[in-house]
């Protein structure tokens, strides 16, 4: 079910043993979400890995490429933006154009007190 080259990066960047990597491999074949399961820049993002050679499953962390005979050719981690939903950036702007205000306040109050002891 898996490469020679997929055991070795299941190791590497998972430290998952033999058999653990054919698990993992084999979970992610059969119960991955293919790109079409995403909309937006993570479809993107797995649509530029995948042809007419290669399928893409995305299973817990990792992305896992599929050759068309079902061996998994690798497996790595998927990016650190990836998944995160619209509602959860919509927050953290929210959050930062809070402490953005904060700081132009301070900025105001900081400036307002340095005049203030420049003109004295």
């Amino acid at each position: 079910m898996c490469t020679l080259h997929c055991y070795i990066r299941g190791e590497e960047r998972f430290g998952y043993s033999y058999d653990e990597t054919e698990n993992h491999t084999k979970r992610a074949f059969e119960k991955g979400r293919t790109s079409d399961a995403y909309e937006g820049r993570e479809q993107k993002y797995l649509r530029r890995r995948e042809d007419d050679e290669l399928l893409v499953r995305v299973h817990g962390n990792a992305v896992y490429l599929f050759n068309a005979d079902g061996f998994c050719v690798t497996m790595y981690e998927k990016p650190s933006w990836f998944g995160h939903g619209y509602r959860e950036h919509s927050e953290k702007s929210d959050s930062f154009e809070e402490a953005f205000e904060d700081s132009c306040f301070a900025d105001i109050l900081y400036l307002n007190q340095y005049r203030a002891v420049m003109s004295a």
